[in-house]
């Protein structure tokens, strides 16, 4: 229980008076790693195998510094792919708290620099929501297009096409406490 409080303390600096928070969670924790990624890790295994050959000849070589440089940002570049995408969206993930409250729905994010999002209950037109074996999943706010299987094929993991509340337990729970309120509003 103290869990949920700490989150909903994370959240009161951004409310209304009025507001009330009625639900508050964070996305799963820990890396994740989806099928859409396998394009990205395939490249970061080329460019790993590729760096560390480079390097283990021109480390060797009597070549300009600027070359080795290169070669070592390629390898950088490699192990980005292959570990740094999946550790920052985990840290990231760590870091998000999503909120309903009786008025919106708020995303807090950010590692370093905090982000908030907030959707007006009333506005929002277009809400789904997907939902795995175990109930957790995500609900997608906005019009998902054709390209969002794009997602995970990001540099970075957490750029996303539409606002969403991710990885979330009970999902179907929250998406119908948000319809609720839809209807009310």
């Amino acid at each position: 229980m103290t869990g949920i409080i700490d989150l909903k303390s994370e959240l009161k600096p951004y409310l209304n008076s009025y507001e009330n928070i009625l639900w508050v969670g964070q996305p799963k924790k820990g890396i994740i790693i989806q099928s859409s990624e396998l394009i990205m890790i395939l490249q970061g295994i080329f460019f790993c195998g590729f760096g560390i050959l480079l390097f283990s000849i021109v480390i060797k070589a009597e070549v300009p510094i600027i070359i080795k440089i290169f070669v070592f940002v390629i390898m950088i570049m490699g192990l980005y792919f292959l570990f740094g995408r999946m550790m920052y969206d985990a840290i990231r993930r760590g870091k998000t708290i999503y909120g309903v409250t009786d008025e919106r729905i708020i995303m807090k994010e950010g590692i370093i620099f905090k982000k908030v999002k907030s959707l007006n209950i009333r506005t929002i037109s277009d809400i789904g929501f997907e939902e795995k074996s175990d109930g957790s999943g995500t609900i997608f706010f906005g019009t998902k297009n054709i390209f969002n299987f794009l997602t995970g094929l990001n540099w970075r993991s957490s750029m996303k096409p539409t606002p969403s509340i991710d990885k979330i337990q009970e999902v179907r729970k929250v998406y119908n406490q948000i319809i609720e309120l839809q209807k009310k509003k």
